[in-house]
């Protein structure tokens, strides 16, 4: 995820008290992101239904070697990266997709 995404995403997660963003002591460029305790409650809460979600998935798809499908997507994920965005003919939108307990960003037409 690149650092534009990634901040804001952030962003949201630090007004609600999530997420604490503070400057690394070392390296004034680094950011060290740590979860509040109302941050680890909520995924807390949020990890059964997370789990019992992926375990429907996975029923639905009872040929796939989820395991595979995880390596897979992640060989595509940073093939699609070093290659940049001049190796697609079309325009493309990245649209992110929870696959069976790993979150993966995949490119689609």
């Amino acid at each position: 995820m690149d650092r534009t995404t990634l901040t804001a995403n952030l962003k949201p997660l630090e007004r609600r008290g999530l997420v604490k963003v503070s400057i690394d002591d070392a390296d004034k460029r680094t950011r060290r992101l740590k979860l509040t305790p109302a941050g680890r409650a909520i995924l807390v809460s949020a990890a059964p239904i997370w789990k019992q979600t992926h375990a429907i998935v996975e029923t639905l798809l009872p040929r796939a070697n989820c395991e595979e499908l995880r390596v897979d997507l992640r060989v595509l994920s940073q093939s699609t990266r070093r290659a940049g965005p001049a190796a697609f003919r079309y325009p493309v939108r990245s649209v992110p997709m929870v696959c069976f307990g790993s979150s993966t960003w995949i490119r689609q037409d």
